[in-house]
């Protein structure tokens, strides 16, 4: 029975082999990389859970790239079981990028989950080279899990923009849009509304002061407190709009409504970290 299960790791990870041969045969850009868990440092009992949910939400992003294969988490375990490892005794870096092998991944990612001031939520992820084991950090900073959707999306196109050199660095992704144009249109269409009324309010009341019958009197008079009338509601309504406009405005351009990338755009080839057992990240330019 174990050579049955010996036996059945080892097909299973030479049919991954195959896949990726097949893969990189017909477009020989693809990348293959397999995702570990994130160990939470936070000391917040709750985030456990995403030491393996947020690996999985990393692979489905980074999934939509067709240049990027990923490795299945099946396979993962199957290649460390054979060789009598577990997810959890990957932690060093030289042992990910030996697992690395087993798996059969050119890049290794796996990362922490911290807390900020226990405000932010922050996830780093580390970017191994498996031929090489040199080291690429990539972190993004966002209000708790509330934001962690964005803040996988963010890391996902950033890390596909390290890995691959394609696509976009993004710095920054807010979390919601906030519709502060479409009150500030509103405040200026009440305020030309408002001008509008005040210029025929002044009209009508110069035709009641010129008025000589006590039907144009009452006529003129009446025009000129509807228009004056209109003109105050107007203003009312133009400083309310104006209000909202604005504070939306500075809701949107907010730090709370950003999710924020802690490194900036850089030549893919140029920039490798340097991951120092401390937790601190030293930006280091290296080649392959």
């Amino acid at each position: 029975m174990k050579l049955q299960r010996i036996a059945c790791i080892a097909f299973s990870s030479l049919l991954f082999s195959v896949s990726i041969l097949i893969a990189q045969t017909k477009n020989p850009s693809v990348i293959s990389i397999a995702v570990l868990k994130f160990t939470n440092n936070t000391n917040v009992f709750g985030y456990d859970k995403l030491e393996l949910s947020i690996p999985e939400m990393l692979k489905t992003e980074l999934s939509k790239y067709d240049d990027l294969l990923i490795v299945e988490r099946t396979h993962i375990e199957k290649a460390l079981e054979e060789q009598k490892l577990s997810l959890s005794g990957i932690v060093a870096d030289d042992s990910v990028q030996e697992a690395g092998r087993l798996f059969g991944a050119e890049y290794v990612l796996r990362g922490e989950i911290s807390l900020i001031d226990h405000q932010q939520l922050r996830l780093d992820c580390h970017i191994i080279k498996v031929s090489s084991g040199q080291v690429r950090g990539e972190k993004v900073i966002g209000a708790k899990d509330m934001a962690l959707d964005k803040m996988i999306f963010l890391l996902a196109g950033n890390t596909y923009y390290n890995l691959s050199g394609r696509g976009s660095y993004l710095n920054s992704v807010k979390l919601q849009k906030y519709r502060g144009l479409w009150f500030l249109t509103t405040a200026v269409v009440t305020a030309a509304g408002a001008a509008y009324s005040h210029i025929e309010s002044e009209k009508a009341y110069d035709s009641y002061l010129q008025a000589v019958s006590l039907r144009d009197f009452d006529k003129q008079y009446n025009r000129a407190n509807n228009f004056r009338k209109a003109r105050n509601g107007l203003l009312i309504s133009t400083g309310v709009f104006a209000l909202i406009s604005t504070s939306l405005f500075l809701k949107e351009r907010g730090a709370n409504n950003k999710i924020y990338a802690a490194n900036h755009a850089q030549n893919p080839a140029a920039s490798w970290a340097l991951q120092m057992n401390s937790g601190f990240t030293m930006q280091l330019a290296v080649h392959f």
